[in-house]
């Protein structure tokens, strides 16, 4: 089980929603960490100092309004201390820098990394590690706040456009309704 009463409830390193989600970003996995995830936490002590445990991440629900992190959020709170994170799968493999391998995921916890130092443009809060797929575009997003902001979503291709490049994804196979082979209003379209 992913959690149990003795075991706090898990919460996704990336949205923060829990193992459950009404927004669609499929089951909550643990990911394991890269070799060299320790050297990645040389930077970051707790804003408590060294050796103190981290501090509780505030609370979050599963509303669209507490997606994301507050601008506090620390790698030990985000990371068992394994190094291993716990990420949506949806939230994981439509990360920048995540890659489908045979095996599964890797990347992961590079993206829950970059995360932390990165805002949403939708909801404006830390995790978003989604990006607009147009070249020199800024904008990222969390998986909820992508579909909430009315971002084209490519689920063959995994590539997001956000509302101000939307236009763009007629040139995209998959924007095409396989009923009518027209685009239609993209800007309102989730999946066709």
């Amino acid at each position: 089980p992913l959690s149990s009463p003795s075991t706090p409830a898990r919460r996704c390193a990336l949205c923060n929603c829990g193992d459950w989600s009404p927004h669609g970003q499929r089951e909550l996995q643990c990911f394991e960490p890269a070799p060299d995830w320790p050297k990645r936490l040389a930077g970051y002590e707790p804003p408590e100092g060294p050796g103190q445990p981290p501090p509780e991440l505030e609370g979050a629900g599963d509303d669209m309004a507490q997606i994301g992190f507050s601008e506090r959020v620390m790698p030990a709170q985000l990371f068992e201390p394994t190094g291993q994170c716990w990420v949506h799968r949806w939230c994981a493999a439509w990360s920048a820098g995540v890659e489908q391998e045979a095996a599964g995921l890797a990347g992961v916890d590079r993206a829950v990394f970059s995360g932390i130092s990165q805002k949403c443009e939708h909801c404006r809060r830390m995790g978003a590690t989604i990006p607009c797929q147009v070249a020199g575009c800024p904008r990222l997003y969390h998986f909820p706040c992508a579909a909430a902001s009315g971002c084209f979503q490519s689920v063959k291709t995994l590539r997001l456009l956000c509302p101000e490049h939307v236009a763009e994804a007629v040139q995209m196979e998959d924007a095409q309704c396989s009923v009518c082979d027209r685009p239609g209003d993209l800007q309102d379209l989730v999946f066709c």
